[in-house]
């Protein structure tokens, strides 16, 4: 791949812009404006948030959030 060229999950390609990807488990908790003043003041990259779960979307928006699907577990039960 040419390096000025970089492509994200979202299959947007940017000429020249590096991408950042922070992770957070729990986007975002009441006590977490500290992480969000951070990620809203990059500027000069394509970001998006990895998280498993949003929790305060109305007072912390973010518009490029990756959602981690849980995990399907497996209902193997042992009889002994």
């Amino acid at each position: 791949m040419d390096k000025a060229t970089i492509r994200n999950e979202t299959g947007r390609c940017r000429m020249g812009k590096r991408v950042v990807a922070s992770y957070c488990s729990s986007f975002l908790k009441s006590e977490m404006l500290h992480i969000y003043r951070q990620v809203k003041a990059l500027r000069g990259v394509d970001t998006f948030v990895v998280t498993k779960e949003v929790q305060n979307a109305e007072r912390f928006p973010f518009d490029n959030i990756e959602i981690i699907p849980k995990r399907r577990t497996n209902m193997l039960v042992t009889a002994g």
